[in-house]
């Protein structure tokens, strides 16, 4: 029951960038209506995925997403844009369907382009920037890392930057890795420190209607 309820709430956050995506779509299509009606199923699934935590607290269950985000003291934000950027390791299908949209063959995606999902008003865009910021929990506790593509002959700017998620994050995010809240011998990172990035295995248990994972 427990690793059946991390599976479904993952996979709610996973639906959410999906309804993103539709979002995204909509708005550069010029379809108003479609736009507003892919933009309230976002926050219906944001109404879901409170109610599934309040649920998994109320009967002790530690759900995989909710215990990395509070060992690294994330907020909602934080975890949607962690999750989103995270998504060429969660959902391959998923990822496919964003890196089309986004075009090009890179398969990470850019700052800019995790900010077009995210945002739901124009106003959002400079708060979701805000997140990755060098001193914010993301990247001090090193859940992502922002890569310079090639063509650029210096740093490139911050919204053109790829948003690397580590393949252990990932794992957690999947529930395969425990961070226990309490740091209870389990946890083996504190924000802040430097670890090397091991990339997740095939070895993760398919559920059916659990999303396929990358390689």
């Amino acid at each position: 029951m427990t690793e059946e309820r991390g599976q479904l709430h993952l996979l709610t956050h996973l639906t959410r960038i999906a309804l993103g995506l539709d979002l995204a779509d909509a708005r550069a299509a010029g379809q108003a209506d479609a736009a507003a009606r892919a933009r309230a199923a976002v926050i219906a699934v944001d109404d879901a995925l409170a109610e599934q935590e309040a649920e998994a607290a109320a009967v002790g269950v530690d759900l995989p997403i909710v215990t990395l985000a509070s060992r690294f003291e994330l907020d909602g934000a934080s975890v949607r844009l962690l999750v989103a950027a995270a998504v060429p390791g969660l959902d391959v299908d998923l990822a496919m369907r964003w890196q089309v949209h986004a075009g090009g063959d890179e398969p990470e995606r850019r700052v800019h382009q995790l900010i077009e999902l995210l945002a739901l008003d124009e106003g959002d865009g400079p708060c979701l920037l805000g997140l990755l910021a060098a001193d914010g929990p993301l990247r001090r506790g090193d859940l992502v890392e922002l890569v310079t593509g090639p063509g650029w002959a210096r740093e490139a700017p911050l919204l053109q930057r790829r948003v690397y998620v580590p393949g252990c994050i990932i794992a957690a995010l999947r529930g395969e890795e425990g961070f226990d809240s309490d740091l209870a011998g389990v946890a083996t990172h504190r924000p802040g420190e430097r670890r090397r990035a091991r990339p997740v295995g095939s070895a993760s248990r398919p559920r059916p209607g659990a999303a396929r994972s990358a390689p």
